[in-house]
């Protein structure tokens, strides 16, 4: 019998990946000011990242089975640096979103790879749960840091030691000694023929582009909304790190629930909840009801995350099949997290911007309403 892998490398590859992302948004604005961006071109940076996640998710799936989990995840440990340092050095948009291009290919990696090495060994939930959490303690830590950093030195030097407090990572990885599994290469027809036919494939997926609309918009708004409230860039890391410690602490109590409860119905739930989160700043854009918006729908993001790998994936028959419905659902993330930066960013005034957040609630409410209707029963034959 195959020992269990270890979490520990993974789990650190995870938290630096995540610090990293989310030590952008408490910049952002200061970037935009600095090179002189519109709010399309801002948009733009954030979804260029995402870009990376939909052209590389389905190829890092298939290869999963073909070259193996640890040398994706090394290469994804290498490019976390790198892509910072580029970043840090960008004279302008276009060396920027290559930054986050490559950033994007190991963002994609991370959440293809990881998920399905976390589910491994039976695992299931109580595995991606720690994942989640450990990427909430990474959004925990690095918007602060990155704020307090921007505040006293400027983006591109925060940028420039991120680069040399993650490249630590990569040995860590290099030297993580787990027994490699056997695996099958997966087909990427039966994932995609899952996700038409298996109500928790095609819900699971669904939900999945959900999240992706979440991350893009949230990513985006939140924190220009906040530095047009009069905050500056630490004030605005120290309110997403607060969301991001309720995040950890929703992940561990999702990883406790059961693999009975773990179904579409629980995601049904936690999309109505997300929906209700989203009414809060389509009401109020104050910066009170916007960091309540970032805490409460931390919470509602990270209890779905946990779950929704598990049951996107719950038919696999092995981890380089998981990777492979693993890398479907985060096609559709990757879809919906692309395109909502750019819409959102269209939102040019008060307005409009609380018009995109009703916009979201509506869409989550309608999702969570199909995921909890009741399921028709085929009639047995006579």
């Amino acid at each position: 019998m195959r020992r269990s892998s270890p979490l520990g490398p993974l789990v650190a590859l995870a938290f630096a990946n995540s610090a990293a992302d989310a030590a952008l948004l408490p910049l952002l604005p200061a970037i935009r000011r600095d090179l002189g961006l519109t709010a399309l071109q801002t948009g733009a940076i954030l979804s260029t990242t995402t870009l990376a996640m939909l052209a590389t998710a389905l190829p890092i799936g298939l290869l999963v089975g073909r070259v193996g989990a640890r040398l994706l995840l090394l290469a994804a440990a290498l490019l976390i640096p790198l892509s910072l340092a580029v970043q840090a050095a960008a004279p302008g948009l276009p060396a920027l979103l290559a930054g986050r291009l490559a950033f994007g290919v190991s963002f994609g990696i991370v959440w293809v790879v990881g998920p399905a090495r976390a589910m491994a060994d039976g695992r299931g939930a109580a595995g991606t749960g720690r994942l989640i959490a450990v990427s909430g303690a990474g959004w925990l830590v690095g918007p602060v840091l990155a704020g307090v950093l921007a505040d006293a030195v400027g983006w591109r030097a925060t940028f420039a030691a991120l680069a040399v407090a993650t490249a630590p990572v990569a040995a860590l990885v290099a030297l993580d000694r787990a027994p490699a599994a056997s695996l099958a290469a997966a087909r990427l027809r039966d994932a995609f023929a899952a996700v038409r036919h298996d109500r928790s494939a095609g819900g699971a997926t669904l939900v999945s582009a959900l999240l992706g609309v979440v991350t893009g918009v949230t990513g985006l708004l939140a924190p220009l909304v906040l530095a047009a409230n009069g905050l500056s860039a630490g004030a605005i890391g120290v309110a997403v790190g607060v969301s991001a410690a309720v995040w950890t602490a929703a992940a561990a109590v999702a990883g406790r629930v059961g693999p009975a409860r773990t179904n579409v119905h629980a995601l049904g739930v936690g999309a109505a909840a997300l929906a209700t989160a989203w009414l809060l700043p389509a009401i109020s854009l104050s910066t009170a009801v916007v960091v309540g918006f970032l805490v409460v729908s931390a919470a509602c993001r990270s209890s779905i995350g946990t779950l929704v790998y598990a049951v996107g994936a719950h038919g696999a028959s092995g981890e380089a099949s998981a990777a492979a419905s693993v890398g479907v659902m985060n096609l559709a993330w990757g879809v919906a997290a692309l395109v909502s930066p750019l819409a959102a960013g269209a939102a040019d005034s008060e307005a409009g911007v609380r018009t995109a957040f009703a916009a979201v609630a509506l869409l989550a409410l309608a999702l969570a309403l199909w995921l909890l209707a009741p399921r028709r029963r085929t009639p047995a034959p006579a």
